[in-house]
């Protein structure tokens, strides 16, 4: 894979400012248009990943992905913290699902399959929580550091967007609780403005 020299010299930024190599890799199966693993404890490696089959030049994705890495070593490492869910989180979604009015009654969804889309439910809402808002910060980055990705950056905010919209359709309204549809449309919303 060749990469623009942009993308060189974000990656190089990362490796200095961590001290870790990056690892750039495609991957097939991924959800997302592209991912990143950071380097913590003894993996000493940062992996990011991208779907070759999402995008035609994965630059801006990986630039992106490089912008998290970066923000997070940009904070000394006595103040970084991992933002996760808690299992009240979860049972507050699972409670949504199995409500009388919840899509696992409505469905008659067997336990493991109501465990299995509280899961889904929980993680992606987890997910959009962490990345959109620091999300933004990093395409303003990108915007004004890096100029020449603004094309690549457009296409892959047009490919979200349209990969948003999926949440309009019947078949995931039918299955998403009332509450967790409102907040992922809520911040689709704000990642379209």
């Amino acid at each position: 894979m060749t990469l623009r020299e942009v993308t060189r010299t974000v990656i190089k930024r990362v490796e200095d400012a961590s001290g870790c190599p990056v690892v750039v890799s495609e991957d097939t199966s991924l959800k997302t248009l592209a991912a990143a693993r950071i380097a913590r404890g003894a993996n000493r490696i940062h992996a990011i990943s991208f779907n070759p089959s999402a995008v035609g030049e994965p630059d801006y994705l990986i630039c992106f992905q490089c912008g998290f890495i970066l923000r997070l070593f940009s904070i000394a490492a006595a103040d970084r913290f991992d933002f996760a869910g808690t299992v009240e989180g979860r049972q507050i979604v699972y409670q949504l699902l199995i409500a009388p009015d919840g899509p696992g009654t409505k469905l008659k969804l067997p336990p493991e399959s109501i465990a299995t889309l509280r899961d889904q439910l929980f993680d992606g809402l987890m997910t959009q929580l962490r990345s959109i808002p620091i999300g933004f910060r990093i395409d303003s980055w990108i915007m004004r550091e890096y100029p020449e990705l603004s094309e690549l950056q457009q296409k892959a905010a047009m490919q979200q967007l349209q990969e948003n919209l999926q949440v309009l359709s019947p078949e995931i309204k039918k299955i998403a609780a009332t509450k967790v549809l409102k907040a992922n449309l809520t911040m689709n919303a704000a990642f379209a403005e």
